[in-house]
């Protein structure tokens, strides 16, 4: 491991874990209460946030026509997991706020730096790295709007009608900014005007910026004790992660060509995200709209340490392809 890739990794799970132990330890002391983190998460959520979401997008390379594939290949897998989870949420007859949760944290998945990007580039290199971000392009469109509509659909007291969960998405800022963002951004990099020579620095600075808040305000609602009271959620959630996932993806890599000889990468990449444990955004989600934030964050706690012991094997499997 070069030193520039060991700042990286000290850098990713210093944020990671620093924010979360932060936020538990503000919550434990009493200096902090498991509200203000909600209201945090508003807050960088409307205004944070899409700053971020903007700059990002405004810098973002073209891509080739194989690799455009990669987006809509994830946008499937997300929606695809969503009968999946929802059938395993009924079976293990959840409440409905434990529902959402189960739902939301089996569909979006960590495949962002904080893992399957970073297992992409260990394993592929910069060209990893690359294809990583470009198959992470659909998650936030998605997250914004079909994560958001599950949120407010599975919220306590929220109606029925899938109109008004998709009304609600423009009633609050909070909800309405990062999606306007997403149009900004794209609009943006569509338009051939080039971003400030600053933003590069300022995603530097921003990104880890924006997790760290985001993070301790998961952090102010995380308890370990959830593990425990959970773990039959949690069990089910590694079937879906490690073993459902996995197939769907590799099914939906056959279709979109990536088991040919020219698209190897593409294929390891597959593999890689597929194989992904619970996004940190599903604790956002449940904690955004007041769904089952112990089941949420139990779920993403356990399968984020699952998927590091696993890291090795998924290495080993790419690298014999």
């Amino acid at each position: 491991m070069d030193l520039r890739l060991a700042i990286d990794v000290i850098r990713t799970f210093t944020v990671i874990l620093g924010g979360l132990l932060a936020g538990y330890c503000l919550r434990k002391s009493g200096r902090l209460s498991e509200e203000t983190g909600s209201a945090i998460n508003r807050w960088a959520m409307a205004y944070l946030q899409p700053i971020v979401i903007i700059l990002a997008l405004w810098v973002m390379d073209r891509p080739g026509w194989r690799e455009i594939a990669l987006p809509v290949y994830a946008a499937l897998l997300i929606v695809l997991m969503w009968p999946v989870s929802l059938g395993m949420a009924r079976a293990l007859g959840l409440p409905r706020g434990g529902k959402g949760a189960f739902i939301g944290s089996g569909m979006f998945s960590n495949v962002g730096y904080t893992y399957g990007t970073f297992i992409a580039f260990v394993a592929l290199g910069p060209q990893g790295a690359a294809l990583g971000s470009l198959y992470c392009l659909s998650f936030s469109p998605l997250f914004y709007t079909l994560g958001f509509y599950l949120g407010r659909r599975y919220a306590p007291g929220a109606k029925h009608s899938a109109l008004a969960a998709l009304l609600g998405l423009l009633r609050e800022r909070h909800t309405l900014y990062p999606i306007l963002s997403i149009f900004v951004g794209l609009g943006l990099s569509l338009s051939g005007v080039p971003a400030p020579g600053e933003t590069a620095f300022v995603l530097d600075l921003g990104l880890p910026l924006v997790t760290g808040v985001f993070l301790i305000a998961i952090g102010l609602g995380l308890r370990l004790s959830a593990v425990r009271l959970f773990w039959r959620e949690c069990l089910q959630m590694h079937l879906a992660k490690f073993v459902l996932c996995p197939t769907l993806g590799l099914g939906l890599a056959y279709l979109f060509g990536y088991f040919s000889p020219g698209n190897h990468a593409l294929l390891k990449l597959a593999i890689i995200q597929s194989t992904a444990p619970t996004a940190i955004m599903s604790v956002l989600l449940a904690d955004l709209f007041d769904l089952d934030r112990r089941l949420a964050g139990a779920l993403w706690l356990t399968t984020n340490i699952t998927a590091i012991v696993l890291a090795p094997l998924v290495l080993v499997i790419v690298r014999l392809l």
